[in-house]
Order: structure tokens, then sequence, then C-alpha cells
């Protein structure tokens, strides 16, 4: 059992086989599609699907994480993926994955295929990542993963993760920003700060479709690909900083120093009231004044 988001913008002609393929998976799923301020059809289309499938709509477009946020929120199940909305999934997905799941993994992700717009196949990713299909949790291992930009469409990751691990815009120390990007890298490095291994699956269970319209192909025509690169980089480099505090076991020095900063904060915010207040009732406080009859 899992939840499977499939966040959607003005892709009514590819958004079917994208639910198709989550409604076929071999373990049921509950479906739910986040549309923000599609103009298209998408809204007719998905009556199609009846009860099937949970609509979401939302007249503004807030950008990618804010659907993916949007979805996992309604989540019933504690494992979630994204689906995006021109990619699809082997029925055997979520199955396959789910069963790699345990106490001490973070996520699980599969091989995947890259198809053009006929759906023919032009190459895979990810099929030599690991020797074969299992369960991961070295240093090496990890830092391996971490650096590898992973489609969200290939992971599946606990509700918790995913809610904890989207960002807008920017994350402390990131200089690099691309439209779309980062959060998506910075999804499975949440799971790796939390938990020791993750799964992965040899075999190719998702689908990439390659299309102007995709980050990825879009930064590549317009020349914008160093900025995507660097985005992903600078988000490594975050996690690389929190996986250092983490093993260095340098949390709970961290958590008190924010404490002490806190104090600090609250000391110097009270300088500002009481110079008002002496200004206006003098040294002693007014609720001390004595009435006059």
């Amino acid at each position: 059992m899992g939840t499977i988001v499939i966040p959607t913008f003005n892709r009514s002609e590819l958004l079917p086989q994208a639910i198709d393929s989550a409604l076929a998976q071999t373990v049921q799923c509950e479906v739910i599609v986040v549309d923000h301020g599609s103009s298209d059809q998408t809204p007719e289309l998905i009556r199609a699907w009846g009860q099937a499938v949970r609509y979401v709509r939302r007249d503004i477009d807030s950008g990618p994480q804010f659907s993916w946020l949007d979805g996992a929120l309604l989540a019933s199940h504690e494992f979630v993926k994204i689906l995006h909305d021109d990619d699809w999934l082997d029925p055997s997905f979520m199955d396959r994955c789910l069963s790699l799941m345990d106490s001490s993994t973070g996520f699980v992700f599969s091989a995947a295929h890259v198809t053009d717009m006929d759906g023919i196949r032009m190459n895979t990713l990810f099929d030599d990542a690991f020797p074969e299909s299992g369960v991961y949790g070295s240093r090496s291992e990890r830092l391996r993963v971490a650096n590898m930009m992973i489609s969200p469409t290939a992971l599946v990751l606990r509700k918790q993760e995913l809610i904890d691990g989207i960002y807008v815009d920017r994350l402390p120390f990131q200089e690099n920003t691309f439209h779309g990007a980062g959060a998506d890298h910075y999804l499975k490095m949440m799971a790796l700060l939390r938990y020791q291994n993750f799964g992965y699956v040899k075999e190719p269970l998702a689908y990439f479709r390659s299309h102007p319209g995709s980050i990825t192909a879009d930064a590549i025509a317009t020349g914008k690909k160093s900025g995507l690169t660097a985005t992903y980089s600078d988000v490594f480099g975050y996690f690389l900083l929190l996986d250092f505090a983490r093993r260095m076991r340098l949390e709970k020095h961290v958590l008190r120093a924010h404490a002490v900063g806190q104090k600090f904060r609250s000391l110097f915010a009270f300088f500002p009231r009481y110079r008002d207040q002496v200004r206006k009732v003098g040294l002693v406080p007014q609720r001390f004044h004595r009435r006059k009859n």
C-alpha cells in the first residue's frame, strides 16, 4: 500500500498514461492528482477516472514543490512517491520497491528507461548504479547515491521525509537555483540523514519521457545546463555538511547553540521595548504606578 502523487500543469495529452500506470500497480495504491492552475482540458479529463483518482485543483500555479507538498499532505499512507505527469511506471514498481523498505531504509529507487515522445527507448539510467537489487548503506554507497540526480519518478520514500525535504527557493548556503530543481535532489538526502540504508532495484521500472518541456531537456536546449548542475552541486554540498555534523555527533551541540542564540535574540529584543517604556512612563512599569483617586 502506498500513495502516488501526480503533480500536473497543462499536460492533458501526457497525463493519462501517468494516471493509468499508477492505477495499474500490482499493489493497491491511492492516486492523487494535484493540478496547480492548468488552463487546458485537465479538469474535464480527470472525470474519466471517477472515484479512482483524487483530484486536487488550485487556480494558481505555485510551482512544482508546492504541488508535491499539497499531495503529500493529503496522502493516507506512510509511503509516498511523486510521479511526474510526463512519466509513467511499470506495474510492479511499487511492489518491488516497497518490498525493500524496512525500519532502517529511508528510500528505494529503481533504474529507469528514457524514452522519446513516442515511447521509444533512448537510453537507460541507474542500471549500473550498484551490482544488484538490494539494500545498501556503507559510507561510500551513501555518498554515491546522495550525489546521483534521481528523479522522484524513480523514487519512493516515507511521507514524513517527503514533507520535511521539500523546500522553496534555496537552502542555507545555497548560491545557485534553477526553477523546479534542487528539492527533488534533497528529498533522498533528508531520508539519508535519518536512516542508515537505502534500497535499489536494478531492473528499470520507471520511464522518463524526454521532450522540450521537461526541466532537464529545457536546461540543455536553452544553454542553462550549467545552472542546473550548479544547483544540484550546492544541494549536495549542504548534505555533506549536515552528514558531517551527524557522523561527528554534533547534533546536540548545534541544537544547544540554537537554543542559546534564541535566548540572546529574546534578550536583545527586550532592550528596545524597555527603552520605549522608559521614554513613555519612566523607569517603573505603568502597571506598578499607583492609581490616583
